[in-house]
């Protein structure tokens, strides 16, 4: 019988968000050494709604900002929730060497 991952709401969410925050700064830093303001990286993710014009705003607003926001945090949560089901699928119990049998039965 194969065992079911047990993945509580508190994991994915605590994953995720660990997962957007460190790679929002690791984008901004990146941003931030390539010339561009930190910010950046969130528009450039609105490219599929809001058109390649996108790439060019450098302003800070709601729309673009904040939309490239939701998708970043949005996209972390979803890999999150997959990397934890997968964590827990290969889990496999802690291997007794006290507990095995041997060639002695």
């Amino acid at each position: 019988m194969t065992a079911r991952p047990n993945v509580t709401i508190t994991e994915l969410l605590y994953g995720g968000i660990c997962a957007a925050v460190f790679s929002g700064m690791v984008l901004a830093v990146l941003s931030i050494l390539a010339g561009h303001p930190f910010w950046m990286p969130f528009n450039v993710s609105t490219q599929a709604i809001q058109g390649p014009e996108v790439r060019h705003i450098d302003a800070v607003d709601l729309p673009h900002n904040g939309l490239g926001l939701a998708i970043h945090l949005i996209s972390c949560l979803f890999w999150a929730g997959i990397a934890t089901v997968l964590l827990r699928l290969s889990a496999r119990p802690p291997l007794r060497l006290w507990e095995q049998r041997c060639w002695r039965c």
